[in-house]
């Protein structure tokens, strides 16, 4: 039998004590159609029953996180 690897490729984000499918939860994934792999994340929309998610390639994450890390900023300034 050939060797095999276990990986994980799905992470789930909620509330303590709450379960992976509330409303709150947010589901982070690796994905892979044959084109490379890149990351999903999906929420579930306020006020909805529906989910949106969106693709992000793993070349456009640095500027993902700067860009977030920006409005965070901006963000928790005007709460203080």
């Amino acid at each position: 039998m050939k060797q095999r690897t276990i990986r994980p490729i799905q992470l789930v984000i909620a509330p303590d004590g709450e379960p992976q499918f509330c409303e709150q939860a947010i589901v982070v994934g690796l994905e892979d159609e044959a084109a490379g792999e890149y990351i999903t994340i999906m929420a579930c929309i306020p006020g909805s029953d529906t989910r949106a998610t969106i693709a992000i390639d793993p070349d456009e994450w640095p500027y993902v996180c700067e860009a977030v890390a920006q409005l965070m900023k901006t963000a928790i300034g005007e709460k203080q």
